[in-house]
């Protein structure tokens, strides 16, 4: 009897994979040879057909992920977002630069290259060892939940995915869009935000900005600053009030007491302080380049290979000012981008002059060997400009031996330093 229930059991087919049309297929646009290290073996066990029709169906279902957003699984994936990250700025600075585009609308599209390049920054910097642990936590969990269905297998690339270090967070959908969101919320709340803290800040601390306002130069308000610096992170929100919602001169007393009060306390706000400040104080910018450098080596190094790394040309000053902090503070990508930057070229002459100079300063003060064939071939570059180019060279041959000299002399290895 047992068996003849057993057998009148009604079976569940898997659902069916979707039809993929050559547009959808990422084979239809590159060879999986180059961009899978492991497809030799794949080809070996499977044959090339099989091989590239599984690996079409795994990218898709990664780069349509965002579909999982909608599932229980993902209904409170958050992330970490610090609302006054630098990405942030970046995107209310480009959403207000688009004409007929507000803060109150979609945001710009995936599609656009500055958002592309934030949301990709972003997710290089946030998506931490713990934020992959709970995506694959999350998946494997839907996996089970969807068992039989193509949801489960779309959760299973996920997975996959998330607990191969050698996978692009950016080919993940899911986080592509997910990221795309929080950035936008962050953007839109920013203004509320600053109105929350006017509400509850401490009204006992006013004093204080009273004593800066009427001391100067010669008549500090040291006690009140450092009063300021004891009140906590809760102190830059009246720095910021100091410093951009009041009539100050750049070089005034109350600016430079604001400023020892940003500079207390490291981090994402007094990032974009200082880069206001190093934006508006043309005789501040090399102050507020080196509190970057020596204060947050880390945050200035991702917020200048940003930059530097943009689809369009940096702000000359922004750009010298980051190369000069990138060398200073030894960033891994240092190198690399001060040798791209030997490229920058705008209309401003005097602008490409700047960041040319900037560019190769940077390359000598790094002192490594690696970039003689960078500078060689800026030397040789009609793209170099005239008065920048002339320089590197006098300043070459004043420096007397080392491994620059082989910059001047093509036929030369350079020889460690």
């Amino acid at each position: 009897m047992a068996k003849k229930r057993s057998e009148s059991r009604e079976v569940t087919e898997p659902e069916p994979l979707p039809e993929l049309e050559p547009e959808a297929r990422l084979s239809h646009y590159m060879d999986y040879a180059g961009l899978v290290p492991d497809y030799q073996r794949l080809v070996a066990e499977a044959g090339e057909a099989q091989a590239q029709e599984t690996l079409d169906y795994f990218f898709y279902f990664l780069l349509t992920s965002n579909a999982l957003l909608a599932e229980r699984e993902f209904a409170d994936w958050r992330w970490p977002l610090d609302p006054h990250d630098y990405l942030v700025y970046e995107l209310i600075e480009h959403i207000q630069s688009q004409a007929g585009q507000s803060l109150e609308g979609l945001g710009p599209s995936i599609e656009d290259p500055l958002f592309r390049h934030m949301i990709h920054d972003g997710l290089h910097r946030y998506f931490t060892p713990v934020m992959r642990r709970a995506l694959a936590r999350r998946a494997r969990n839907l996996r089970r939940r969807a068992a039989g269905r193509v949801l489960s297998i779309q959760a299973d690339a996920v997975v996959m995915a998330a607990e191969d270090l050698r996978f692009e967070p950016f080919a993940m959908g899911l986080l592509v869009e997910s990221f795309r969101r929080a950035l936008l919320l962050a953007a839109r709340d920013l203004s509320a935000l600053f109105q929350r803290e006017r509400e509850r800040r401490n009204p006992a601390l006013d004093r204080y900005l009273d004593e800066i306002r009427a001391a100067d130069h010669e008549h500090p308000a040291d006690e009140a600053v450092r009063r300021l610096v004891q009140a906590g992170p809760q102190a830059l929100g009246l720095a910021q009030h100091l410093l951009f919602e009041e009539d100050w001169a750049c070089d005034d007393y109350p600016v430079r007491a604001a400023l020892q009060v940003v500079v207390a306390f490291p981090s994402h706000r007094a990032l974009q302080l200082l880069l206001w400040v190093h934006q508006a104080c043309p005789t501040l910018r090399q102050w507020a380049a080196g509190q970057m450098a020596a204060r947050m080596p880390e945050l200035a190094c991702a917020y200048f290979t940003y930059l530097l790394t943009a689809p369009r040309p940096a702000p000359s000053e922004r750009a010298a000012s980051g190369l000069w902090v990138l060398a200073q503070t030894r960033c891994p990508e240092a190198l690399r981008l001060a040798a791209l930057a030997l490229d920058y070229r705008v209309d401003d002459a005097a602008a490409t002059e700047e960041v040319q100079v900037a560019a190769w300063q940077a390359l000598l003060a790094l002192d490594d060997p690696a970039a003689v064939p960078a500078l060689r071939a800026y030397l040789a570059a009609e793209s170099a400009h005239p008065a920048a180019r002339e320089e590197l060279v006098r300043t070459l041959e004043r420096r007397g031996e080392g491994w620059w000299t082989a910059v001047l002399q093509p036929e030369a290895e350079p020889s460690p330093a």
